[in-house]
């Protein structure tokens, strides 16, 4: 069962478009195209399509409708994409707001919309608040007010939502366990090569990366991408392709994070250059891929090849916030081009520390490589410092960072 097609296979089972007072939307094919478009990087075709089809419907549905509120919660979505922070956010809390008075603050149609609130203010630099709507939502599924695979599905979504969430806010080990929780959980109930399960895995590698578990989370890499040839064996071609990028993200950051540069980048071409073809520039994992591109080319010194790569990032990603900053930063830095890198690095800082956490680990890179620009031994110390009480004394950035550091002492 391929990603996407699980997901539609377990909301046909759940009874999402069973009718009663608790029921929410079916699954809603035009939104879910729209949604396709915004994952790909086209948030502008998803912002017309989405238009017309409100239009359409404002006027055809009765306001307790479910599929109104998907539209209006994926044309947030788009808004977002296109970096209309302000305006996003005010749909989506109004969305929230009109289905709590409507329905009731517990129903499931209310808890959705503030699942899909949680996951744009995740996109949009807010951990801490998207944290909190998943624990709520959480809550109230606890409760016991509505039951059955309808509430069990807004759940799945919320802890996945939370996880991301609380990684995101730099809590780097919560993540990990809140992962570690929910797979169990996930497996019983969706199915081992569920949408829900083939998401936590993957997101699961990028956890254990940034927490230096190398070995583990090359395995897992692994492991998935044999899942994908299997699901691309049986037919499920979209579905592998985008569980094979997936993967092969994991594994290349795993790779370069451990000092094995050269493997992730020949790890990378090749799902790159599948994406390109599918998604096109901008596509979400078109970004993500050339992005640990360019990171494993400049951890290789071949810098001037980077800089190029990295000039085909978006700058304003929202779901690699500061990420292209950084990697030309370092570019840069490589090239002997200081005064650029300093600017870029502290762009990539400004950008990272609006988004994240002040102890995520973007952030401690980012800050370690503008105070080695800036030879700042004090700055380099204060870096290394929380690389060793975030990440660990034998993390490979808190010893880079500490070398540093002491390189400018000595």
């Amino acid at each position: 069962m391929g990603i996407f097609s699980g997901r539609r296979r377990a909301a046909r089972r759940t009874g999402f478009d069973r009718p009663g007072p608790a029921r929410v939307a079916a699954v809603d094919y035009e939104v879910e195209q729209a949604r396709r478009l915004i994952a790909e990087g086209r948030p502008t075709e998803a912002e017309q399509q989405l238009v017309a089809l409100l239009l359409d419907r404002q006027a055809a549905l009765s306001g307790d409708d479910p599929r109104l509120y998907d539209t209006r919660l994926a044309y947030a979505a788009a808004v977002l994409g296109l970096g209309r922070r302000d305006e996003a956010a005010a749909m989506f809390d109004a969305t929230v707001d009109e289905c709590s008075g409507r329905f009731g603050a517990g129903h499931p149609q209310t808890l959705l919309a503030i699942v899909r609130r949680a996951e744009g203010r995740a996109v949009a630099g807010r951990p801490e608040e998207a944290a909190a709507d998943t624990q709520a939502v959480l809550a109230e599924c606890a409760g016991g007010t509505y039951a059955g695979h309808t509430v069990a599905l807004v759940r799945t979504m919320a802890r996945q939502v939370n996880a991301v969430a609380v990684g995101q806010a730099g809590r780097h080990r919560e993540a990990l366990a809140a992962y570690d929780a929910m797979l169990p959980d996930l497996a019983r109930q969706w199915g081992a090569e569920s949408a829900a399960v083939l998401v936590c895995r993957a997101n699961r590698v990028q956890q254990l990366a940034v927490l230096g578990q190398f070995r583990e989370a090359e395995g897992e890499a692994l492991a998935l991408l044999a899942t994908a040839g299997r699901l691309a064996d049986t037919g499920a071609a979209a579905d592998a392709l985008t569980l094979s990028a997936a993967a092969a993200n994991g594994l290349a950051f795993t790779l370069t994070e451990s000092g094995r540069a050269g493997e992730a980048e020949l790890e990378l071409r090749a799902p790159l250059a599948r994406m390109e073809r599918r998604e096109g520039q901008g596509g979400q994992f078109v970004s993500a891929l050339r992005l640990n591109l360019v990171n494993s080319l400049n951890a290789q010194g071949r810098f001037d090849e980077a800089l190029a790569e990295a000039e085909l990032l978006p700058a304003d990603d929202p779901r690699q916030v500061g990420g292209p900053a950084l990697a030309r930063a370092e570019a840069l830095h490589g090239l002997g081009r200081t005064e650029e890198a300093e600017r870029a690095a502290e762009e990539a800082l400004s950008k990272c520390a609006a988004a994240y956490s002040p102890v995520h680990s973007r952030v401690l890179r980012a800050r370690t490589l503008l105070a080695t620009i800036q030879t700042s031994p004090a700055d380099l110390a204060s870096a290394a410092a929380d690389w060793h009480t975030h990440f660990g004394p034998t993390h490979p950035r808190t010893l880079a960072a500490q070398a540093a550091a002491d390189a400018l002492t000595d």
